[in-house]
């Protein structure tokens, strides 16, 4: 990391070299780092994703580095066994892309990412500590991941659109959630078998 004037103020060997096919994907490009002052210090903290094709725990983890280069804390989603239609699915997830959100005085990371090649799809909420608060899954693919202020209350919602995989609705799906309020499933699933049937 380097300040205006081109001094070097740090530098992190946690992020690895990706291809140059992943380097230059425009979907969720914006969604890749952001600074945002999490932790309410008056100082930005660096939020980022990372690619390997060797570790891949680091496709599944978010992380936190403060303004000295230290970081702060990693978020990587636990090893899953998710069921949609009674079909354990593959665990190869991938945080595609992560934002800020922020309500009653509490920020959140928000991720999004997918657990094969498109779906299922999740969405988690994660605190200003690093751990994991919630989380959404779809049967389908969510390709469009945006905080929006639609009702003009002055509170950002999570907006979620894409497609929804499912037969008995085989259509486009739009999700809307409560920033502090990102939790269940599809209607009619229940991906981690616990009882909990998605509405």
């Amino acid at each position: 990391v380097y300040n205006s004037h081109g001094l070097k103020l740090w530098h992190s060997e946690i992020t690895e070299k990706i291809n140059t096919e992943q380097a230059v994907n425009p979907q969720f490009k914006d969604q890749r780092a952001i600074l945002y002052n999490l932790v309410n210090d008056q100082k930005m903290e660096f939020i980022f994703l990372n690619r390997s094709d060797t570790a891949l725990n680091k496709n599944r983890s978010v992380y936190c580095i403060d303004n000295t280069g230290n970081v702060l804390w990693t978020f990587t989603v636990a090893p899953l066994n998710l069921y949609f239609g009674g079909i354990k699915n593959w665990d190869n997830l991938i945080i595609n892309g992560i934002l800020p959100a922020r309500k009653n005085s509490n920020n959140y990371i928000i991720y999004h990412g997918r657990l094969n090649d498109m779906y299922p799809y999740t969405i988690g909420l994660i605190g200003s500590n690093g751990n994991l608060i919630s989380d959404f899954w779809s049967s389908g693919f969510l390709n469009e991941v945006r905080l929006f202020d639609l009702d003009g209350e002055g509170t950002e919602e999570l907006y979620c659109g894409g497609s929804n995989n499912m037969s008995k609705y085989n259509c486009a799906a739009l999700c809307v959630f409560d920033v502090e309020f990102v939790k269940g499933s599809s209607p009619f699933s229940d991906p981690k078998l616990n009882g909990e049937k998605g509405t």
